[in-house]
């Protein structure tokens, strides 16, 4: 079952389906393998620890509603059922960049 990752803000912005993370129209940008993150051209950029997805400089960009893990803050959610995810139009303007993109995020912030 897929699960919503959210971003600093507490905002649904991509799916964790196991062994991949995907946009909000369903695509895949990236594959997990472990704890690995990797981009579709194989590059590692990042890790998945007890419900946080962290950058390759080790900083929160991502978060699963029942994480375990530390977080700088937790902002509180808000949510969208996930099987509503192909009809559901999310103010995403550069969410998922960092991961479709292989690039790191922007001043290290959250997606």
């Amino acid at each position: 079952m897929s699960e919503w990752i959210f971003n600093r803000n507490g905002r649904p912005k991509l799916l964790f389906d196991q062994d991949c993370l995907r946009n909000i129209h369903g695509h895949v940008i990236t594959w997990i393998n472990g704890p690995n993150i990797y981009s579709l051209r194989g590059s590692h950029i990042g890790w998945f620890e007890n419900g946080i997805f962290y950058d390759s400089d080790n900083y929160a960009i991502g978060f699963l509603r029942n994480c375990t893990g530390n977080l700088p803050y937790r902002p509180g959610l808000t949510g969208t059922q996930v099987s509503q995810v192909l009809l559901v139009s999310l103010d995403v303007p550069d969410s998922a960049a960092f991961l479709e993109n292989q690039a790191g995020v922007a001043g290290h912030q959250m997606i």
